[in-house]
């Protein structure tokens, strides 16, 4: 192999390019060789300036050297091909996409944003001046705000995506470099709008849509049914065959759902999730108190701005998995299914997209939010609970600073709201769910007006004639 080699540290760098028969001259003007040793003087060049001289780094410089630490391509286009096939057949999204979603905003930042500006201009106010900058952007182009004073195309989402960049990359040189200048910057918080969170009322509606009842009017439809000569007005349900083709499809979600409420996991991380070990996927590892949610496996992908790391699994979390798997294998034992997803499609076998069915859900009840609104939901319901932010970073398994950043609005707008103490030992579903007892009751459509038995009809017939 081609090395290059520093002359005065004769630290040494493979550029695995074949060396074969080559000379050492042949192998200094070997073209692919001259593009390595130019990446790699590139590189010790910066490295002397961030160490020596950190305020003459410019922010451009920075992403640029970041974005090529977190590159997932190799140079195997085919090793790349197949791995991209691979995570498409596993329904996982691959790094590759997450990557070119970060390098696209990288390169706004880049080219309209930074441009020449150094680290020696601060980076506290970071994040109010790439809103700023983003919402300016985007009413030029067109854009227009909405009620809730958000611009298209600069929604606080949108923002939070490029401020993780310039985060991402900002931690990257402390971890990698520890550079002597303070790179602290402020907190970006984006504006929530309660009214469109997702509720656990909204997931119950789901849950029982998913098992057949009918929705109309704005709730769920109800109908008289006769007992012994007398009505009673019940819950309706569609009729046969469409009741086991909807429940077929749709009772997944009934794991699916309470699974993510309760551990916080996303809903591509949720989905799934192995009663085995797995390399790649996440597995569930029941053993008793000390039960684990493992969020993904040894190959599989883990992102810095949104870690899968391993938490230990609440009583009430645990409850759920354990009754669910005990329930898999005795199925297992009576008709041959595999034990191996947690959530599967009732025999046993992986469901195709969970996000896309919960979404459908969603849309036929009209609800405005999609899967990724659970994780919001899971963090919110255990704050009502009684838990700490910090401590609820532990159970959804995302970083504490993070978590603080989203959720300390909560603080502000509850201020003076007595929550329980939580006991997670003791606690049941309904003390997670709805610590204050408020929950708002199932909705019902209009009642249909109430038949009349057939009996007292033939008594009238009679007196009549």
């Amino acid at each position: 192999m081609i090395v290059i080699r520093h002359s005065e540290s004769k630290d040494g760098e493979s550029t695995e390019i074949p060396a074969g028969d080559m000379t050492l001259e042949q192998a200094r003007e070997h073209p692919p060789a001259l593009t390595a040793l130019a990446h790699y003087a590139e590189d010790k060049l910066f490295e002397l300036r961030i160490l020596n001289a950190p305020a003459t780094v410019t922010y451009s410089s920075a992403i640029t050297r970041f974005l090529e630490s977190r590159d997932p391509s190799t140079n195997d286009r085919e090793a790349d091909r197949r791995r991209r096939a691979l995570n498409k057949r596993r329904n996982v999204r691959d790094p590759h996409y997450t990557f070119e979603g970060m390098r696209a905003r990288a390169k706004v930042l880049i080219a309209e944003f930074f441009k020449g500006r150094k680290l020696a201009s601060r980076p506290k106010r970071l994040p109010t001046e790439i809103k700023q900058f983003l919402v300016k952007k985007c009413l030029a182009a067109g854009a227009t705000m909405d009620k809730n004073g958000q611009v298209a195309g600069a929604l606080d989402s949108n923002v939070a995506a490029y401020v993780s960049v310039v985060r991402q990359t900002l931690d990257w040189l402390y971890d990698t470099f520890d550079p002597h200048i303070s790179l602290q910057m402020d907190s970006f918080k984006p504006k929530t709008v309660r009214s469109d969170a997702l509720k656990w009322s909204d997931c119950r509606n789901v849950m029982l849509w998913s098992q057949g009842y009918v929705w109309e009017n704005g709730g769920f439809a109800r109908h008289w049914v006769e007992y012994d000569g007398d009505f009673r007005l019940e819950y309706k349900k569609l009729p046969e065959p469409q009741l086991s083709e909807h429940r077929s499809e749709f009772l997944p979600l009934l794991r699916f759902v309470p699974s993510l409420a309760t551990t916080g996991s996303r809903p591509t991380v949720g989905s799934l999730l192995c009663w085995n070990e797995d390399d790649y996927l996440g597995h569930v590892e029941l053993n008793g108190k000390r039960s684990l949610i493992h969020r993904t496996g040894n190959d599989g992908p883990n992102y810095a701005n949104k870690p899968r790391q391993t938490s230990s699994l609440t009583p009430l979390a645990r409850g759920f998995f354990e009754v669910f798997h005990a329930k898999d294998v005795r199925e297992a034992a009576r008709r041959g299914w595999p034990v191996d997803r947690v959530i599967h499609n009732g025999r046993g076998g992986p469901v195709d997209d969970l996000a896309k069915l919960f979404k459908r859900a969603c849309e036929a009840l009209g609800i405005k939010n999609s899967a990724r609104k659970l994780k919001h939901l899971a963090v919110t319901m255990h704050w009502f609970a009684g838990f700490e932010l910090r401590r609820i970073a532990r159970i959804v398994g995302t970083d504490p600073k993070t978590t603080e950043d989203y959720y300390l609005y909560l603080e502000k707008e509850y201020e003076g709201l007595m929550r329980p103490r939580p006991d997670p030992e003791k606690m049941t579903f309904v003390d997670l769910a709805d610590p204050l007892r408020d929950l708002a009751k199932i909705p019902r459509a209009p009642a249909p007006p109430r038949p009349r038995a057939q009996s007292h009809l033939v008594e009238r017939t009679l007196v009549d004639a």
